[in-house]
């Protein structure tokens, strides 16, 4: 399977409470055939302050100049996180478990920082990474996410987090492009050999307003509760226009800017030139008496329009623009302001044509001087509509299980789970496996079967998002025990990705049962060169009895025989149960006689010893065994008492301590039958 170049945006956030179930309301039910409207408001003073205690009554709500009636009201109030003190800690141990769900989302904000890499002059990148390190710091919340994407090619992104070390990680990886290409070649800047400075191609620039159309939409759809976009930008990769059809695009990306306004995150352009803007080289140049058409005065006039074309785009979205000011910090503190208090409107829409025609919103409040942020229009659905692009994907698979492999962010009307773990495969290459797990109560099912089969799909994707690999399956279940099985305790599935040279990956893993039930989740992965150092080792994974209740499509030959069950992505286990853990190590150094001691530790919160196991596997045992260095241990929860732990996997010779790998992982012990 092959795909084109995508937004390597992903998604990690905390697992829902329970073993092997979640409890979920069901999905809102909507009238059939009528266009249902939901729009964010955020109604501030004349002194730019919330305005509190707002009721339906208060609010007018037209469309196209027509009063329509609310039928739904409600009110999104988030505590504002307050300023953290001190330095940002040290970096939590990484959980190695990647998930869609997002338990509490209507009681957290999402951003979504979208790096606009190629519009961005490289003399800018220490003043980006400045204030974005000081908005992590000073204005994500414990329960917030931000996820981190880039429309160039410094691999400045971040699964959804609340990781502050790992955020500021990646914003340290940012860098201005305006001035390069970065395709490879001697333009690319990563290249030194190269000096020529050569801008975007014109091919780069529709591919920028695409990434940028199609993750607007994308994050509108992402998860419930708040959620708002930061775009950090010189300029949009589009012309724009504001006129009685709303937003415009000029270009091709017309029939993507439909889907745009369908949205409903509000958009905060940054411009981090600040009120410096375009007026550097004119410094020195006397203005009086030139044209539009000398060089100083076409350069201001360029600074100007990307600008207002930025102030469009917040204006159309119902965000506020943060552009051509100095305290670009003051201006992100307004975000966060009005992403923690907002009133939420939802309305049947009188027009019932099904025409995709723009629609505009207007709405009032009775409040003298209050000023109403709101997205300032959407374009209706169409009845057909067009056929939608070729998608990468496995032969023959629908077009749902394609659309949630390709989705700019991951989709998540099926719960899903994922883990995956690097082995050292031939000619230095790696095998990795992939466990996905999924909730079998969130599949269609009538009279005990499945409406339609379940496909998977798992991929390896490279940095540029070239699918390097890839592995599907299918199931169907009649009505019987395994249904039954499957319906209670949900589904597992085991897939194996081989030959992937050392390097960075997103595993991709994707389903879809039915035309209206998608999933995907995105698991970043770094495979090693297991042949560099001394000792090199695997990931970790585990297996426990408890999740043994959940029905495996198929079981991984290569590690059937390591666990006493198939891995799982379960990482809460009940007190006085057991897990069991697998690891390779490897050691490249078979013409020296030594033995290797291995040790897995766990350890409580305070650092605290629960649990140690050393072996010592001697210099006979390694070679025979290639240099392969198995650890395979049970560890019983039975004397552990319920909170958070690490297991940690160590090797080391015994002969020369300091040549040494390891691995760790974060777990929890919970109470059976509760968290």
């Amino acid at each position: 399977m092959r795909a084109g170049k995508a937004i390597l945006v992903a998604t990690a956030i905390a697992c829902a409470a329970g073993l092997l179930r979640a409890q979920q309301g069901p999905p809102p039910q909507f009238r059939a055939d009528v266009e249902y409207v939901e729009v964010d408001a955020r109604v501030l003073d004349q002194q730019g302050q919330p305005i509190h205690g707002l009721t339906q009554r208060d609010f007018a709500v037209f469309e196209n100049g027509v009063r329509q009636t609310l039928t739904n009201f409600s009110v999104v109030d988030i505590p504002v996180p307050t300023a953290a003190t001190g330095p940002v800690g040290p970096a939590p141990v990484k959980p190695d478990i990647g998930t869609n769900t997002q338990g509490g989302g209507e009681r957290r904000r999402t951003y979504l920082i979208l790096f606009d890499g190629p519009s961005v002059s490289v003399r800018w990148t220490a003043e980006v990474r400045s204030f974005l390190r000081g908005f992590v710091e000073r204005s994500v919340g414990a329960d917030d996410l931000v996820g981190i994407a880039t429309t160039g090619c410094d691999s400045a992104y971040e699964n959804f987090t609340n990781s502050k070390p790992r955020l500021i990680a990646t914003i340290n990886r940012m860098v201005g492009q305006l001035e390069y290409s970065c395709f490879g070649g001697p333009n690319d800047p990563t290249d030194r050999s190269g000096s020529t400075l050569i801008r975007a191609t014109d091919a780069r620039q529709r591919q920028r307003q695409r990434q940028l159309i199609e993750i607007i939409h994308a994050m509108s759809s992402a998860s419930p509760g708040s959620k708002a976009i930061i775009y950090v930008s010189q300029d949009v990769p589009f012309d724009v226009v504001s006129n009685t059809e709303g937003l415009t695009l000029i270009g091709d990306t017309e029939g993507v800017a439909a889907q745009a306004r369908r949205g409903n995150v509000p958009i905060y352009p940054v411009d981090p030139r600040g009120l410096s803007s375009g007026f550097e080289s004119s410094a020195e140049v006397p203005l009086v008496g030139l044209t539009d058409q000398d060089p100083a005065i076409a350069a201001l006039n360029e600074v100007r329009r990307g600008q207002e074309n930025l102030r469009i785009l917040a204006d159309d979205s119902g965000g506020v623009p943060i552009v051509g000011v100095n305290r670009i910090d003051a201006g992100l503190d307004r975000v966060v302001m009005m992403s923690s208090f907002y009133y939420v409107l939802g309305y049947y829409s009188t027009n019932h044509r099904r025409d995709g025609k723009y629609r505009k919103l207007n709405i009032t409040v009775d409040r003298p001087g209050a000023r109403v942020f709101n997205r300032r229009g959407y374009t209706a659905a169409i009845t057909g509509g067009s056929k939608g692009p070729s998608l990468a994907g496995p032969p023959k698979s629908s077009i749902e299980l394609r659309e949630a492999l390709n989705a700019v962010l991951p989709a998540s009307s099926l719960s899903m789970q994922t883990t995956a773990a690097a082995f050292r495969g031939m000619n230095n290459r790696a095998s990795v496996a992939v466990v996905v797990e999924m909730l079998g109560s969130e599949l269609t099912w009538q009279n005990g079967a499945l409406t339609a089969p379940v496909e998977m799909a798992a991929v390896a994707m490279d940095k540029r998002g070239g699918i390097k690999q890839g592995e599907d399956g299918r199931v169907q279940l009649s009505r019987g025990a395994t249904a039954d099985r499957v319906k209670q305790f949900g589904l597992r599935w085991l897939a194996r990705l081989n030959d992937l040279k050392p390097g960075r990956y997103q595993i991709r893993a994707a389903s879809a049962n039915g035309p209206s039930k998608q999933g995907s989740v995105w698991y970043d992965i770094e495979i090693p060169d297991f042949s560099k150092d001394p000792l090199t080792m695997s990931d970790v994974m585990l297996a426990s009895a408890v999740a043994m209740l959940r029905p495996t499509l198929r079981p991984d030959k290569l590690l059937v025989d390591a666990l006493p069950g198939p891995p799982t992505t379960l990482r809460e286990f009940p007190e006085g149960g057991s897990v069991a853990l697998y690891a390779e190590v490897y050691d490249n150094q078979l013409d020296r006689p030594h033995d290797v001691e291995t040790t897995v530790v766990v350890t409580n919160e305070r650092g605290e010893t629960a649990f140690r196991k050393v072996d010592v596997h001697t210099s006979r045992e390694i070679g025979d065994s290639h240099g392969v260095i198995p650890v395979s241990v049970g560890v019983p929860l039975v004397n552990i008492k319920p909170g958070h732990y690490t297991l940690t996997v160590d090797a080391r010779q015994t002969t020369n301590r300091a040549i040494s790998t390891g691995r760790a992982l974060p777990f929890q012990v919970v109470r059976p039958g509760g968290s």
